[in-house]
């Protein structure tokens, strides 16, 4: 029979974890009650626990308010509710900046407040810091949660999405910049998925609050892509939950699209020229981004002449 006491083994576990680095997991709300509870239970079940979450209130006026601060009440010292002065609604960059300014893991992991962690996506991730030393980021695949609603309709929808790179490999700077949306055509990782360096996200300068509706997560990310290698895993870490009332929905139903498109197009041009890019191939990938919203009437007129080629060939094909 073993001499240890209940007691002694969760002491034991303590000091394991405590000597493993620790996580600061980085979750903004903004008028999330439907969802909030879910994201947090997600993180409560990581099998990988020495973490600490801050829940940033961006100006709920729902009852997300009152489940953060449960939340904390009832893990004081794991989990921290933060809010902005005059609780105002500053948008989820600045959420973030204020989720890192109170926090002190090695590593940092972001968790939108609508979607749900897979229970081993923090301990998978950093098995591979472990493994490659000199990665700065770790970004994993992602499923596009459709069935989420119990629809009918819904429930075959759901879609596992790998970053568009290569796989299980270490992508060095700047090659996701050109690979991966908004620049590239393969698909850019979920933030759920992203476990990074405190430091690198210190180094980059944060998140950038006048990014406020979209694009948020692509400034971030492209800050990211050249300053530091990212592995990119295959392995799954989220569960992405797809609603018509997200910010990217709302905009492309508003026709807003390409406005805050360009926006993002002008701030990583600026962006390129401050780290020295300007001969580089991303350069001239963006300078072709660019140039419809800079030349829109000939560009216009470029788009209804390969339309028009398009409709020739096609109709005189045997």
């Amino acid at each position: 029979m073993s001499s240890i006491t209940p007691l002694a083994k969760q002491e034991r576990k303590y000091l394991v974890e405590s000597h493993r680095p620790l996580v600061s997991i980085i979750t903004p709300f903004l008028n999330a009650g439907s969802f909030l509870q879910e994201a947090v239970e997600s993180v409560l079940d990581q099998t990988y626990t020495n973490w600490e979450l801050a829940l940033i209130d961006d100006g709920s006026t729902d009852e997300s308010t009152d489940v953060a601060k449960r939340y904390a009440e009832q893990s004081p010292g794991k989990i921290r509710y933060l809010e902005h002065v005059g609780h105002r609604n500053l948008g989820a960059s600045s959420s973030r900046n204020l989720g890192r300014e109170h926090s002190s893991g090695e590593y940092i992991a972001y968790l939108d407040a609508d979607d749900v962690w897979l229970p081993d996506r923090l301990e998978q991730q950093l098995s591979i810091f472990e493994m490659i030393a000199e990665a700065g980021m770790v970004v994993g695949s992602t499923v596009y949660w459709h069935r989420w609603t119990g629809r009918a309709e819904d429930k075959d929808k759901d879609e596992f999405v790998l970053v568009g790179a290569p796989q299980n490999s270490l992508a060095r700077p700047p090659a996701l910049l050109s690979a991966l949306y908004p620049l590239g055509e393969g698909a850019s990782p979920s933030m759920n998925s992203v476990l990074v360096r405190s430091d690198v996200v210190d180094r980059i300068g944060g998140w950038n609050d006048e990014f406020k509706r979209v694009f948020t997560d692509q400034v971030f990310l492209a800050k990211v892509y050249t300053s530091t290698p990212v592995y990119v895993s295959s392995a799954c870490c989220d569960y992405y939950r797809q609603r018509s009332t997200s910010s990217s929905q709302i905009v492309h139903q508003e026709g807003e699209f390409h406005k805050y498109r360009h926006q993002f197009l002008v701030w990583l041009e600026g962006h390129m020229i401050s780290v020295g890019m300007e001969q580089s191939n991303e350069w001239r990938k963006l300078q072709r981004a660019l140039w419809r919203y800079r030349h829109p009437v000939m560009s216009r007129v470029a788009r209804r002449l390969a339309r028009a080629y398009s409709s020739l060939t096609s109709s005189s094909a045997p």
